[in-house]
């Protein structure tokens, strides 16, 4: 793609530059995007603040006319450019995606609070089996303490006995 600018016009007040030219290309008419990184190119800008606003082909030729605006700023390009339907269109779903990746990481951040970590887990696993070893043991100390205490009965009554 070559690129001629045939016109340039500097408008101070809305701090931009009007530009004009033609286009040769080979396959395919460029896209706009392709237009603006040709032009900031040629004038040392940065593509966002280029503006293409036409791109005409002319029938059966392999060229074509655009105007196009490179402003100082950014400040000064939104400013005073409107945003299309198509422009609104990629800030919303932008906006939908960073909503989706926020609540995926919070619900990540949720589900690792509720969860115990490894160690955790593994220290609950080596406790559960001495809590039952415990109550395991309690019941035969007990059980000892009662036959005692049945011994003790007829050894008393044997005394008394005599």
């Amino acid at each position: 793609m070559e690129l001629t600018i045939e016109e340039k016009k500097v408008n101070p007040s809305l701090k931009r530059m009007e530009i004009s030219g033609k286009i040769v290309f080979e396959a395919a008419t460029p896209s706009n995007f392709d237009v603006s990184a040709d032009i900031a190119h040629k004038l040392n800008k940065d593509a966002d603040l280029v503006v293409v606003k036409n791109i005409y082909t002319k029938f059966g030729h392999k060229e074509a006319d655009f105007s196009a605006l490179v402003y100082d700023t950014m400040e000064a390009r939104q400013r005073t450019e409107r945003l299309t339907k198509h422009m609104k269109k990629k800030i919303e779903e932008s906006k939908k995606a960073d909503e989706a990746k926020k609540a995926e990481e919070s619900k990540k951040a949720e589900e690792a609070k509720a969860e115990p970590s490894k160690e955790e887990a593994a220290e609950k696993v080596e406790e559960a089996p001495k809590e039952d070893a415990a109550k395991e043991e309690k019941p035969t100390e007990e059980a000892p303490k009662e036959e005692e205490s049945k011994e003790e009965k007829p050894v008393e009554e044997a005394k008394e006995a005599e």
